[in-house]
Order: structure tokens, then C-alpha cells, then sequence
């Protein structure tokens, strides 16, 4: 990740939200499964942003801590983290709730895990 610092800037928040997580089974089954994403132990959800970055309260981001750093140098900082993805429920046909895992199809799951941020400076 990289930002062009702001010199007049007095906070920095970097959060992040899922946007989608839903991969499909390419077969006539119409089996899904939902992939979860943790940030440092955080899961990041669709429903609410989380914080990665808050330096008015303390938050310097782990592995994204230059970034806290340089929010406030006038000059461009990189840092880069890692996010943990894991199944955390499935279908077998779309709606059906799955218990058991390995009754799923196998083969070619197709579809898209994404996540947005949002950056913020506060002068």
C-alpha cells in the first residue's frame, strides 16, 4: 500500500470493508461458499469498516505502521501487510446450509473476494 503524505495533517485512519465473498461452484449444482477475512485477528465485515490505521487513538497498523509514520510527510510512504482468508459457511445448492464440507463438489470454484479501503486525513 502506498500514500502521499499530507504536511498539514494532524491524523491518518486507514480502514478497510469487505465488498463481496462469495465463490460458486462451476458446476449445475449451484453450491457457494463465503470466505472470511481477518486483519491482524480482526474480521473485516460488510457491514462495518475496520480500522487498520488510527493515530488519533493509538492504532499504528502492525506491519502498516510506516504508514502511520509518514501520513504527515510530504513525500510518498509504502508499507504492505497480509490479510488471513478462510471458508466460513457454504451451500449446496445455493440457499442449503452446509454441515458437512466434504460433501461438496470438487472441482473449479469461481468468483470474487474484495475488499475496499478508505483513507482518511484529518487536518
Amino acid at each position: 500500500m502506498a500514500i502521499e503524505g499530507d504536511s498539514t495533517a494532524t491524523a491518518f485512519k486507514l480502514t478497510s470493508r469487505l465488498i463481496t465473498n462469495t465463490l460458486t461452484q462451476l458446476d449445475t449444482s449451484g453450491s457457494t461458499l463465503n470466505v472470511g477475512v481477518d486483519y491482524n485477528g480482526a474480521a473485516v465485515e460488510k457491514t462495518g469498516d475496520t480500522v487498520m490505521i488510527d493515530t488519533a487513538n493509538g492504532v499504528l497498523g502492525g506491519n502498516l505502521s510506516p504508514l502511520a509514520n509518514g501520513y504527515n510527510a510530504s513525500n510518498r510512504t509504502t508499507a504492505q501487510d497480509g490479510f488471513t482468508f478462510s471458508i466460513i459457511s457454504g451451500t449446496t445448492n445455493g440457499t442449503t446450509a452446509v454441515t458437512d464440507y466434504s460433501t461438496l463438489p470438487e472441482g473449479i470454484w469461481s468468483g470474487d473476494v474484495s475488499v475496499q479501503f478508505d483513507a482518511t486525513w484529518t487536518s
